[in-house]
């Protein structure tokens, strides 16, 4: 058995001066950006080698949450790069490209809070998942939902039956 090759941590920065509780974080795939996700629906950029505030979206004019988020990855067929998608308490969610500021869409589940986010390896599809039990793929080049996956609550009809907080994309299967 080979002895294992533990490292000590540092931290790099340190971000103390935010007005609202942090939600979430994420990286971008090139660690360049760090997006924090606040509670009054700010998302606030960062760099990430120096910490230094570089961009900030506002997602919502609710100051609702910014719950989950999720850079695109830069293996997507897309010419555009730093593109963020980024979901609300209030259900929204919102592709953004964060050099511009610009929201470039926003799909509306209605009635649902926005819990978990995923891109698929190669940026083609995005999953979400929250208050109202269902995954939804969407295909990215169209925006337009492509599978639901519902609700359950018997032996007949299998499915989530609470609300759902993470979902992943395997790196190498088609499912969720």
């Amino acid at each position: 058995r080979a002895p294992l090759n533990l490292r000590v941590l540092q931290q790099s920065w340190t971000v103390s001066a935010h007005e609202s509780e942090v939600f979430c974080v994420r990286f971008s795939s090139d660690n360049t950006l760090v997006a924090a996700g606040l509670a009054n629906g700010q998302v606030k950029i960062y760099q990430g080698q120096t910490g230094r505030l570089a961009y900030q979206l506002s997602t919502t004019d609710q100051n609702l949450p910014t719950t989950c988020m999720r850079f695109r990855p830069a293996s997507a067929a897309t010419k555009t790069r730093n593109v963020l998608l980024a979901a609300t308490a209030e259900g929204s969610i919102q592709h953004w490209h964060v050099t511009s500021g610009k929201c470039l869409h926003t799909i509306e589940e209605k009635d649902n809070q926005v819990f978990a986010i995923d891109y698929k390896g190669d940026g083609s599809k995005f999953a979400t998942a929250g208050k109202d039990y269902t995954v939804r793929i969407y295909d990215e080049a169209t925006k337009s939902r492509i599978a639901e996956l519902s609700s359950g609550f018997t032996k007949k009809h299998p499915g989530h039956s609470n609300r759902v907080f993470s979902l992943r994309f395997h790196p190498t299967d088609e499912n969720v």
